[in-house]
């Protein structure tokens, strides 16, 4: 009986990672928008739970998900970042400067942990371009006070750099073909 509650939550694991493909593929090319219904963003965060569970209960049987997915060919990508390495919906990560957070204890709490999950990522390199690109505005925040706030046009550098590197670690990312 565990033998086959154990490949119901190997298949359940399959599928959330290709649902959450494929409803990020559905919105490729779109512009995150933190403005969509809070039902989305909940069913996707509900999403993401499900899957740690799934992935914790099954950490034996499947110790690497990006190994999971490369033995069943699987071109998830960004399923998989989102779900393994970000762990929120794009929409919540992007929401520092869709909501012109500009104050400093706003957003370098949000860039410490972005920047925290980046090294984590054995497969980028240490001069990738996010990682710098964070480790940057971590030291140039850190140097100003906790109620100090970005300027127009540091907020504007910090959201084209946050786009840049998001741009650069999609471009990153080894697609399954490969």
């Amino acid at each position: 009986m565990e033998r086959q509650a154990r490949a119901r939550n190997v298949r359940e694991l399959l599928r959330a990672l290709r649902h959450h493909q494929s409803h990020r593929e559905a919105r490729e090319g779109l512009h995150p928008r933190p403005h969509l219904p809070f039902r989305l963003r909940h069913r996707v965060s509900k999403l993401i739970v499900h899957f740690k569970t799934l992935s914790a209960s099954l950490k034996d049987l499947v110790p690497s998900i990006e190994r999971f997915a490369e033995t069943y060919k699987m071109d998830c990508s960004a399923a998989v970042y989102r779900l393994v390495t970000s762990g929120v919906p794009a929409t919540v990560e992007h929401r520092a400067a869709a909501l012109n957070m500009v104050a400093v204890d706003q957003v370098y709490p949000l860039l410490s942990d972005l920047s925290a999950s980046l090294s984590k990522l054995s497969i980028l390199a240490q001069d990738f371009e996010g990682k710098v690109k964070m480790k940057e505005w971590l030291v140039r925040l850190s140097k100003m006070g906790a109620s100090d706030e970005l300027t127009e046009q540091q907020a504007r550098q910090l959201h084209f750099d946050l786009e840049s590197s998001y741009n650069s670690f999609m471009a990153a990312l080894p697609s399954a073909g490969n």
